[in-house]
C-alpha cells in the first residue's frame, strides 16, 4: 500500500491532524485534504495498511436493498416455511420462499425486478441468530441448553436436585429364552448438585 508509510510518518495516535499533516501528505501522494482527513481517521482507529485500501462499491456487508413490503413479505415467508419445527435446508427453503413471492396466483405478485435472487434469500436465513432457530426448530431440552437461566438453585439435602440426562445405549437387548432383538435400551444419568454452605 503505497500510502501507508506517508500515514505512518506524518499522524501520529493522537491529537488533532494538523493542516501541515496533511499539507505533506498531500505534497507526497497528491490526495485533497478531505480525503486525507477521512483516511487519517481510519488509519487511526486501525493503524495498518489494509486501514487505507480503498472500499469497495456497494452497499454495505449485511445490508440488502430490497424493498420494505417484498422485505415484510419475506420475512413472513421465513416464519412460516423454515423456522418451525422440522426445517427444510436453507437452500430449499429460500426456493420455496423464492417461489412463492413469484407465484401469479399468490397473495404477494410483486413484479420481478422487485424480488431478490435465492441467492440473497439464503443469504437472509444464514444471518438469523442461532437462539431464533433453536427456538423454532429445536425440542424444549435442548433449546433450554440455547437460553439462559437466571437466578439460582437451592438444595436442602440428598437428591433434593439433580441434573438427569438421557441417552441410548450402545447395546442391543435380546430376549432371553427366544433371542428375538428388543432394541436400544435408554440409559438415564441422574448427578446430584449438591454445595455445602460455607460458614
Amino acid at each position: 500500500m503505497a500510502l501507508f508509510p506517508h500515514f505512518r510518518e506524518h499522524i501520529s495516535q493522537s491529537g488533532p491532524v494538523t493542516s501541515a499533516q496533511v499539507a505533506a501528505i498531500s505534497e507526497a501522494t497528491g490526495l485533497k485534504e478531505r480525503q486525507i482527513r477521512t483516511l487519517a481517521a481510519r488509519y487511526r482507529d486501525h493503524p495498518v495498511a489494509e486501514s487505507l485500501a480503498p472500499k469497495p462499491r456497494g452497499p454495505v456487508v449485511g445490508s440488502h436493498r430490497i424493498d420494505p413490503e417484498v422485505r415484510g413479505a419475506i420475512d413472513a415467508l421465513i416464519d412460516e416455511i423454515a423456522l418451525k419445527m422440522v426445517p427444510p435446508s436453507r437452500a430449499e427453503a429460500a426456493r420455496q420462499i423464492w417461489g412463492l413471492l413469484h407465484a401469479d396466483n399468490g397473495e404477494h405478485r410483486f413484479s420481478a425486478d422487485l424480488i431478490p435472487s435465492e441467492k440473497t434469500i439464503e443469504r437472509l436465513l444464514a444471518e438469523i441468530a442461532s437462539s431464533v432457530w433453536a427456538k423454532a426448530s429445536m425440542g424444549s431440552k435442548t433449546r433450554s441448553a440455547q437460553e439462559a437461566h437466571p437466578g439460582e438453585y437451592h438444595s436442602d439435602g440428598f437428591l433434593d436436585l439433580v441434573q438427569m440426562d438421557h441417552t441410548r445405549g450402545d447395546v442391543i437387548l435380546v430376549d432371553s429364552l427366544r433371542r428375538e432383538e428388543l432394541g436400544r435400551p435408554w440409559i438415564t444419568f441422574l448427578i446430584e448438585i449438591w454445595c455445602q454452605p460455607t460458614k
